[in-house]
């Protein structure tokens, strides 16, 4: 058995963590009305994990741990300069195990990894198959500071000045869950201001009228911490409006478009980003659908499909899907300006391109040599796979080396 991957790269596990302590207390919400409501209580800090560094060839040991366990994050040294984070990865489905399995192990949503392999069917095993992990990242035009979330790609970006056992600042990311379209999250710019463990729920009026109407469902006032809990075992809360990041008790609904808002993570993420993150910590809410960037003198493009592209549209949604959740109120949802083919029509998708060629030139002015792959750029454009791709190169004399796609130099499990 052998486990490649490029040296710059890591995963931290749930079962390499160091004993958490246990909570000493815990907190209770109402934060799905205007503003959340906390039992003044104190949040017990968790214990923070330890690392394990994976780098070139891992042993059989530790290629058969990571078959078995899913990632709790996904942590990437900060390089001054560059703009892109990860590897691309191989891997090949075993026994049982279905496509929304692998994306799990591998902390990618549900959304990404069906992008990534269109043609596997995400509930069905097919053990040998091989499957891309789009673990390749542009990071967002946004400040590196605290928490950034893309909504366009269903992502959170954390960005620290320290983290366990590393040595610089780093970059930790993670799937999300969002809001339905008609219950959008909205973009903002917010902070932490509490972290909350074992979080009762209390659903809002609308959504016990919703339960009761579309699944003939009551829903009591209060739902208790426990396994049922949609919040699952961890949440933290944004300032205003009664905003969350937490977990779930449906971890395949991570990546889709499934809340009425809030945002929600795999248990485990959230069970590593709680222990992390300060109350204080910045939050900027962001949607670009695409997002451009330098590393190592090669230009990569990442494009996000429209919302009428995407794999929710294009298949019913999980049973999850509905206000089951957070109950927000009063979402919108505007296309943003850089979504490919946010309005229909051939000449407004022309404008789209010619908009994203024009910020393809400027990232390349400036620089010396550049070669910018006009036709690559365009198929990247149309594809809108949310597959992060080398479309331009900063080519010294000759240096075929320098042209080759990263997608070539992909890590693969075996």
């Amino acid at each position: 058995m052998k486990f490649t991957f490029s040296a710059n790269w890591f995963f931290e596990f749930a079962g390499q963590r160091g004993a958490a302590e246990k909570p000493r207390s815990s907190r209770s919400t109402s934060a799905f009305g205007k503003t959340p409501a906390l039992f003044p209580k104190t949040f017990a800090p968790i214990g923070a994990p330890t690392a394990t560094s994976l780098t070139i060839i891992v042993a059989a040991v530790a290629a058969a741990f990571l078959v078995s366990s899913a990632a709790t994050a996904v942590t990437w040294p900060l390089a001054d300069g560059e703009d892109v984070v990860g590897e691309p990865i191989r891997d090949r489905l075993r026994n049982d195990q279905t496509l929304v399995d692998m994306a799990r192990m591998h902390n990618i949503g549900h959304f990404e990894i069906r992008l990534a392999n269109p043609g596997l069917d995400p509930w069905l095993p097919r053990p040998g198959a091989e499957v891309q992990i789009p673990q390749l990242h542009v990071l967002p035009d946004a400040p590196r500071e605290g928490i950034v979330i893309n909504l366009a790609e269903r992502r959170l970006y954390y960005f620290a000045s320290t983290w366990p056992d590393r040595d610089g600042p780093v970059v930790s990311t993670h799937p999300v869950g969002v809001g339905l379209v008609d219950r959008a999250t909205p973009v903002t710019l917010t902070r932490i201001t509490a972290k909350i463990d074992d979080p009762a729920w209390y659903p809002t009026p609308e959504v016990r009228a919703w339960y009761a109407r579309e699944k003939n469902q009551i829903l009591p006032a209060m739902v208790p911490a426990g396994p049922e809990n949609p919040l699952g075992q961890h949440a933290m809360v944004l300032d205003g409006d009664g905003l969350l990041i937490h977990g779930t008790h449906r971890p395949d609904g991570v990546g889709m478009r499934v809340s009425q808002g809030c945002i929600r993570l795999y248990p485990e993420g959230i069970r590593n980003l709680i222990r992390q993150v300060p109350v204080g910590t910045p939050v900027r809410i962001i949607s670009q659908y695409q997002k451009l960037g330098w590393r190592g003198g090669r230009l990569y493009l990442e494009v996000e499909p429209p919302e009428d592209h995407s794999p929710e549209s294009i298949t019913d949604e999980l049973s999850a899907s509905g206000p089951e959740h957070e109950g927000r109120d009063d979402r919108a949802s505007e296309a943003p300006d850089n979504a490919p083919g946010a309005a229909s029509g051939d000449v407004s998708r022309e404008a789209g391109w010619q908009r994203l060629r024009t910020r393809i030139q400027a990232h390349a002015d400036g620089r010396d040599g550049v070669e910018i792959d006009w036709q690559g750029a365009r198929a990247v454009f149309d594809r809108a796979d949310s597959v992060a791709t080398v479309i331009a190169t900063i080519v010294t004399g000759v240096t075929a080396a320098a042209t080759t796609s990263d997608t070539s130099n992909a890590a693969e499990i075996e």
